[in-house]
């Protein structure tokens, strides 16, 4: 489908700078390591797929693919290109740029069947690509590998409506797809699904079809992650949870979301000493635009976005909340989450690599 061309002449006016430059990166820490973990899928796809893990990093440990994100999704993406001999900065680049297009694209087409208007797709659409988080994490490329997360959520939407098995497997896929491509944002999507799906269950009297449905989609999700969910198992042994004095540190209070990125031009100003991992201000445009959203009257669609907002909210909160602490004590994925509202596993660019 076509970008919406608003939208598109947006996304070239804020990121002229990478357009120009396609053989530039932002800096030489956690670009060049994503570099690595593309080019590392890459080869192994082609020669030892099932030795995928054991990356060539720290020998002789394996598994040590499992030590951080290995975005498995993008990497199957730039493959043939890789394949094709392109260079792999552009190569970065283009996924890197791609995650901007295609997140708006995916929550374009959300907004436009829940809601029936173009206008407002378009300009949801804008608001999810160009979030100011993306830019204060410019040089995390799973963090901006969000664009399977808006049609999962439709997904959802279909499924609950017409209760048609296809539409339920259709989902799990599009959160599989998620999984692997940020697995951490894919464990953030599975919590606002369930808390959504529930309230919008309830809301249609509980069918019985959707579950069915939402069933087979959960098998096509297993399938489809349990290959990389056995790999982080085995090693477990060398990545264990996160200290609990460290997760409280980097956990938000709500005094954070007041507090703006001191790289933003408009709000630079008002930015606060502290981790700028809880520099959470998303802007004054996009708090005006959720109260509009969220204003009366509140049918089911609009009450299971506003609970699963502020489950994610609270969840986001991580030690100083309630719903993070309960997920840290009985969902094991949660326990290696560092900075609940931003990462999980350790900081790619601590990772030094060394040839095996």
């Amino acid at each position: 489908m076509r970008i919406p061309t608003a939208g598109a002449l947006v996304l070239a006016v804020l990121l002229h700078e990478q357009l120009r430059h396609p053989y530039w990166i932002p800096d030489v820490g956690d670009p060049v390591f994503s570099m690595w973990r593309l080019g590392w899928v890459t080869h192994q796809l082609g020669t030892d797929p099932m030795h995928l893990f054991d990356a060539n990093i720290f020998y002789p440990e394996r598994l040590t693919l499992a030590l951080s994100d290995p975005v498995i999704v993008p990497g199957l993406v730039s493959a043939p290109f890789f394949w094709l001999g392109g260079h792999p900065v552009t190569i970065y680049n283009l996924l890197f740029l791609s995650g901007f297009a295609f997140s708006g694209v995916t929550t374009y087409l959300l907004v436009r069947a829940l809601t029936g208007r173009r206008d407002a797709a378009v300009v949801a659409g804008i608001v999810f690509a160009l979030y100011p988080y993306r830019f204060e994490h410019y040089s995390h490329l799973e963090l901006q590998m969000t664009m399977w997360a808006p049609l999962a959520l439709w997904g959802l939407h279909c499924t609950l409506a017409s209760g048609e098995r296809r539409h339920g497997m259709a989902t799990g896929f599009a959160v599989a797809l998620q999984m692997l491509s940020s697995l951490y944002y894919g464990l953030f999507l599975l919590v606002f699904m369930s808390v959504l799906g529930t309230v919008l269950w309830f809301a249609r009297r509980r069918p019985a079809a959707p579950l069915r449905a939402l069933l087979a989609g959960a098998l096509v999700l297993g399938v489809c992650v349990a290959p990389v969910a056995v790999e982080f198992r085995r090693n477990l042994a060398t990545f264990s949870e996160r200290p609990t004095g460290e997760v409280e540190y980097y956990s938000a209070t709500a005094v954070d979301y007041l507090k703006p990125h001191f790289r933003s031009r408009l709000y630079g100003g008002w930015s606060a000493n502290g981790s700028v991992e809880r520099h959470l201000f998303p802007g004054v445009v996009v708090l005006a635009l959720a109260v509009v959203a969220l204003w009366p009257p509140v049918g089911a669609v609009r009450l299971g976005y506003a609970v699963a907002m502020a489950v994610s909210l609270d969840g986001s909160l991580g030690m100083h909340g309630v719903i993070f602490r309960w997920l840290r004590d009985y969902g094991g994925p949660f326990r290696g989450l560092r900075v609940p509202g931003r990462r999980l596993f350790p900081e790619p660019s601590r990772f030094p690599a060394a040839r095996r």
